[in-house]
């Protein structure tokens, strides 16, 4: 596949602070995955880790999303900021990014209590505190997969 690039060049996001603004704002990522020939798309909430440049994801142990990234890791993401529709004008104020990278399950114990702590400082603000009031012991763990996406690549627009 060929390189491409953002069309509008005017709405064009270039400044890397920005992008990790949007990272660190949003709640959940449209997840894009091949299986084999068939597309395949879940919403996941997220959080996001500046200091890695990557995304956790919580889920089931098992499934079809577990299944689709052990065979093919590479996944492409979209994360939105939506500032509404502008009545009478004909258009939208947004920013939003198109992420490109690997997929994959976090299976150590110190990295799944690292991927939630994230996600929960991101989606709740306190996520100490949550984290304590949901994770009461390491085997609070057998019941969910972490999944961590490495970004690779990042195209962002934006019309503000």
């Amino acid at each position: 596949m060929g390189e491409y690039h953002i069309r509008r060049r005017d709405r064009e996001i270039t400044d890397r602070e920005v992008m990790i603004g949007i990272m660190k704002s949003v709640k959940y990522l449209v997840v894009a995955m091949a299986d084999g020939n068939e597309p395949y798309l879940v919403t996941l909430s997220c959080g996001y880790s500046e200091e890695e440049n990557a995304f956790y994801f919580h889920c089931a142990r098992e499934g079809r999303k577990l299944d689709v990234i052990a065979k093919n890791p590479r996944v492409c993401a979209t994360a939105i900021e939506d500032h509404g529709y502008v009545r009478g004008d004909c258009s939208h104020k947004y920013r939003s990014l198109v992420i490109y990278g690997r997929m994959t399950r976090v299976d150590d114990l110190d990295g799944m209590k690292h991927g939630i702590r994230v996600m929960f400082n991101q989606l709740e603000g306190e996520g100490e505190e949550v984290y304590s009031g949901f994770i009461k012991k390491d085997a609070d763990f057998n019941n969910v997969a972490i999944l961590k996406l490495q970004v690779e690549k990042l195209d962002a627009k934006g019309n503000l």
